[in-house]
């Protein structure tokens, strides 16, 4: 991990310990608390299912470089969970 100051507690707070610091993490910019985020609501893992914040969450990953999130943002666009952004330049 790049940041050792944000390491999560070990076996403190169990479940509610990990999301809190995934969203803290995504928070800061870190990519693979990104994929984690859009994981988690994905699956419904410890939040309520929302494939709309999945999406959002995949996206943001993906422009990072998370191969994971291009997989699943990929596999929520063929199962139309989401819409294709246009990223070039149509002038």
């Amino acid at each position: 991990m790049d940041r050792p100051d944000l390491a999560p507690p070990l076996c403190v707070g169990g479940e509610v310990t990990r999301t809190l610091f995934s969203w803290q993490a995504a928070s800061a910019g870190y990519a693979q608390s990104m994929h984690e985020i859009g994981t988690m609501h994905y699956l419904g893992d410890g939040v309520e299912p929302d494939s709309d914040e999945a999406v959002r969450w995949f996206r943001r990953a993906a422009e990072l470089g998370v191969s994971g999130s291009m997989y699943l943002l990929g596999e929520c666009l063929l199962a139309g969970e989401a819409r294709a952004r246009c990223t070039r330049d149509e002038t």
